[in-house]
């Protein structure tokens, strides 16, 4: 999802830079955001998925 992601922001980037001037370090500043949002939603999706298991678990364990 993430290189998908990445791939469709660079191709509005390049349709963009046709009417302003995009520099590479804007670029590479644009995919450096998303790299670390994307990391940030899986380190909460693994918190929270390891959270509910760990619910079930103590739940299945005191039945």
């Amino acid at each position: 999802a993430c290189n998908e992601f990445t791939t469709h922001v660079m191709n509005l980037l390049r349709e963009q830079s046709r009417t302003r001037p995009i520099s590479p370090k804007e670029i590479e500043r644009m995919v450096s955001i998303i790299h670390r949002k994307f990391s940030s939603i899986q380190m909460q999706l693994k918190q929270s998925t390891c959270e509910a298991v760990m619910i079930l678990r103590s739940r299945f364990l005191d039945a």
